[in-house]
């Protein structure tokens, strides 16, 4: 995910899927890349998980599925303008450490069938 922000205008679906990002989260991500394009930004640095939980593991279930709850940091993340490479100025008050609720299940990829985790969802569960 942090590639495709790195440089937006490069965005590969294909990509993504391959690195088992599904559902409607394929579809945010393509859609900030997008805005990020549109509005000539560009992002530098990465997030680390610092922390996950097992919150679920359902396995037995038709679609087997697992939930998880990650410590996100993301200080080393900078939005910069693409034309002079400058950060773009934000509001810092929301911290750099977010709680993500992150939901993965077990399906088979789109060409070849092989199953692998898609992570099709990662919604913020406030602070760490």
């Amino acid at each position: 995910m942090d590639r495709t922000f790195m440089n937006p205008s490069a965005l590969d679906r294909s990509a993504l899927e391959k690195a088992g990002i599904g559902e409607a989260w394929i579809i945010t991500i393509v859609d900030q890349a997008r805005t990020l394009v549109r509005s000539g930004l560009y992002q530098t640095g990465t997030a680390q998980i610092t922390k996950t939980e097992a919150v679920s593991v359902k396995l037995e279930q038709a679609q087997p599925e697992v939930r998880l709850t990650n410590c996100v940091d993301s200080s080393k993340q900078v939005i910069r303008f693409k034309k002079d490479d400058k950060p773009v100025p934000v509001d810092p008050s929301d911290g750099t450490r977010h709680k993500l609720a992150s939901r993965l299940v077990l399906a088979p990829r789109a060409v070849g069938g092989q199953k692998v985790w898609f992570l099709i969802s990662d919604e913020d569960a406030g602070p760490c």
